[in-house]
């Protein structure tokens, strides 16, 4: 049995990084504030929004001078774009995709980039399909070149071990059941010598001559070639019988551009990293853009027969590389267990993330959410509530995702581990 980790953006920002769009946007507005402090022309524009001066000065250099020259006033360089936008003799002009992006920062203090280009490709009175897709590519440079600038820490350790956790019994669909009972079985059966290669891949060490995986007298049970659910339980309670539960492969699905979630994984060929969405590393690989075939406005850009409309929807980018071919690879090949870490499955990746859910052997989904320690309040129904949305059949999502109670937050930074 198997486990696919699915690790988005929440998984860096519990780690204090500050990759999420509303940063990027905050470093987007940090870098007008500068260019506009040295610009000696009364108007520039970068593709996206436009500054003009429409009175006396002769510069936007000479304007900071005589009306910003004490940006200490200022807590941020949003309250100065702030200012700007107020002032009588200054003018700011956005595309329609920038527009809703501010305005979606305005009134949720968050905005999910990739649904507002696809709102607009519905919506193709707003502008020129050709001017959005130009729009979207100077999105993404400016967000590579944003990211590139933060340093990636050391992963939280508390993390790394529930990665590699084993699988339990409470985390399994009903429907799943017998498919983990025959995994668990089967692993009992195992000898010293098929149980080395395991432990060792997991860093671990084998601590007795004649190793008994079985575990049967720790727990009181006579040995047998086969245990019931009864006698599995009794084992799973015990600290040692954990090694009979550790997957046989772990795939870390990253959905973000940073490599910090790979430290997660041990240096072997059981477990697996595949960058869906591309790495900073190799800026022409980075997919931006929407991934939801699912939704019916898909179709209606289909029908349009023009590829303008298709070329950041993220399918046809998958095909460019192998991910997605080694994905579905690793999903045929046998049971597994999907670990939700910071991803909030929106609608942006909802084609892919119906193809892991509603896969035959899938048999668990188990997301871990965010808790705000201040007022005690939790993310878990929001993303339950995301998760069904990349389900066609409704039971099959109640059955497969992991009830609250054996689930747990995602440890943050500097928690105890």
């Amino acid at each position: 049995m198997n486990r696919i980790i699915l690790v988005g953006n929440g998984f860096d920002l519990a780690h204090n990084l500050r990759t999420s769009y509303k940063d990027f946007m905050d470093w987007y507005w940090s870098q007008w504030v500068y260019n506009l402090r040295i610009c000696h022309d009364r108007e520039m524009t970068d593709g996206l929004c436009t500054f003009i001066l429409r009175t006396q000065y002769s510069s936007w250099s000479t304007f900071f001078i005589n009306n910003l020259y004490n940006t200490a006033l200022y807590s941020n360089d949003k309250e100065i774009i702030a200012k700007i936008r107020k002032s009588s003799i200054c003018v700011v002009k956005f595309t329609p995709l920038m527009e809703r992006i501010t305005k979606s920062l305005l009134i949720n203090n968050w905005v999910d980039i990739e649904n507002e280009y696809y709102q607009c490709l519905l919506n193709p009175k707003a502008t020129p399909i050709e001017e959005l897709n130009k729009e979207l590519d100077t999105i993404r440079a400016l967000l590579i070149e944003y990211l590139t600038t933060i340093s990636s820490p050391i992963i939280n350790p508390q993390l790394k071990k529930i990665i590699q956790d084993p699988i339990i019994k409470e985390d399994i669909a009903v429907t799943s059941l017998a498919v983990w009972k025959d995994f668990v079985n089967e692993r009992l059966k195992f000898d010293l010598n098929q149980w080395k290669p395991i432990l060792y891949k997991y860093g671990m060490e084998p601590i007795y001559d004649e190793y008994d995986i079985r575990f049967a007298s720790y727990a009181g049970i006579e040995a047998k070639d086969e245990y019931s659910f009864e006698d599995l339980d009794k084992m799973q309670k015990l600290k040692t019988s954990k090694f009979a539960l550790l997957p046989d492969n772990i795939m870390l699905l990253n959905f973000n551009y940073t490599n910090l979630a790979d430290q997660s994984l041990p240096n072997d060929e059981s477990f697996s990293i595949i960058h869906i969405h591309g790495e900073l590393t190799n800026p022409s690989s980075v997919i931006f853009g929407y991934g939801d075939e699912m939704d019916e406005g898909y179709e209606t850009l289909k029908r349009k027969n023009d590829n303008e409309y298709l070329k950041h929807m993220k399918t046809a980018r998958y095909l460019e590389t192998n991910n997605y071919r080694r994905m579905l690879t690793f999903v045929e090949s046998a049971p597994y267990q999907v670990y939700i870490m910071g991803h909030s499955c929106g609608n942006s990746d909802r084609t892919l993330l119906n193809t892991l859910f509603e896969h035959p052997n899938c048999v668990s989904i188990k997301p871990f959410y965010y808790e705000d320690k201040k007022s005690g309040k939790d993310n878990y129904l929001d993303i339950v509530q995301n998760i069904s949305r990349n389900f066609t059949d409704a039971k099959k999502m109640r059955d497969r995702v992991v009830n609250k109670m054996y689930c747990q937050p995602l440890p943050q930074l500097g928690e105890p581990t």
